[in-house]
């Protein structure tokens, strides 16, 4: 399943996260650039992607788990 990870300073990415001790590492990772949604970030976990919706390819990410702000389980994504 897919999860949206928010971080510190406003990034927020989407893709396959695991938490390795005091790390967490995003595999297929895309940073959401823009939300397209009308109803806010939790829109893209409970709807998908929308067609206003940008993403941009990042690939693997790893960031220290004091950087995340939340996570949000996304199953309707489909990357």
């Amino acid at each position: 399943m897919k999860t949206i990870a928010i971080l510190t300073n406003g990034f927020v990415f989407v893709g396959d996260v695991t938490v390795k001790k005091d790390w967490i590492e995003i595999e297929n990772t895309y940073n959401i650039r823009r939300f397209g949604t009308t109803k806010g970030l939790g829109q893209l976990a409970v709807e998908g992607i929308q067609k206003d919706t940008v993403l941009d390819k990042v690939g693997v990410l790893r960031a220290p788990v004091s950087n995340v702000i939340g996570l949000i389980d996304a199953p309707k994504v489909k990357l």
